[in-house]
């Protein structure tokens, strides 16, 4: 896996203190003072005296407020930079949310459930022995999602909400049931299996075919760059399965 899944991320820029109406007021004192000893040094005709004070107060309040001009022109490019990336790869998290429907469809013989079912001739008490959810749990919460992504207009707010719900899909898929199921064969399961070395080959090819769409999820999520995964995207581990 990827360093930038093995490793934590660092921090994300602070949030700038907010300020009071004190703090502006403080802020304030320099420029205002200078500003008021500039039109008592006008009416006096103090030319010399009135640019010093026009120097001392532009730079207060330059020197007040440059970091604050700072902190909100990143935050501008920050986000404008997001609402980019977003626009530009939200096809592509669509193209994964859709080819997820693959592992969790129940009659597909190379995905999990489907290979179970047909190793057993389709007795389904049989599968249960297995503590697994049923494949239609999975598929009815990825049809919403779907339906949702194929719709929605590719905004960073979007985005996020559908990675962070699909994240949460496939980590529960892959731990409530790939996980399960490579784990541990139920030993009174196991000595019904006519064929035995079938039955391994069978999951072992779903097992691989689901990781490899692991890998290419966590590559895609990898290119969004690591400030708009730390700003918008919770990245989380899929552990992979042993193969039988």
């Amino acid at each position: 896996m990827s360093q930038i899944f093995g490793n934590m991320f660092g921090s994300e820029r602070p949030e700038p203190p907010r300020l009071t109406p004190f703090d502006y007021l403080t802020r304030l004192i320099v420029p205002v003072i200078a500003l008021l000893a500039l039109i008592v040094a006008q009416l006096h005709d103090q030319r010399a005296v009135m640019w010093v004070l026009i120097v001392i107060a532009s730079l207060s309040l330059i020197a007040s407020f440059y970091p604050l001009v700072v902190e909100w022109l990143n935050r501008w490019l920050d986000a404008r930079r997001d609402r980019r990336i977003a626009r530009r790869e939200f096809p592509r998290l669509r193209e994964f949310v859709e080819r997820f429907e693959g592992f969790v469809a129940p009659n597909r013989g190379d995905a999990l459930h489907g290979a179970l079912l047909d190793a057993f001739n389709r007795n389904s008490e049989i599968i249960n022995k297995f503590g697994i959810p049923p494949a239609q749990l999975f598929r009815g919460f990825w049809l919403e999602l779907n339906q949702r992504a194929m719709k929605q207009r590719p905004t960073v707010e979007n985005f996020e909400a559908i990675a962070s719900e699909f994240g949460a899909l496939v980590s529960q898929y892959n731990d409530y049931c790939v996980q399960v199921v490579f784990n541990q064969v139920p030993r009174d399961v196991e000595n019904q299996l006519s064929d035995k070395e079938g039955f391994k080959r069978r999951l072992n090819a779903s097992r691989e075919a689901f990781n490899e769409f692991l890998s290419a999820y966590e590559s895609f999520l990898e290119g969004l760059g690591r400030p708009f995964l730390e700003r918008h995207v919770k990245i989380r581990n899929f552990p992979r399965a042993r193969p039988l």
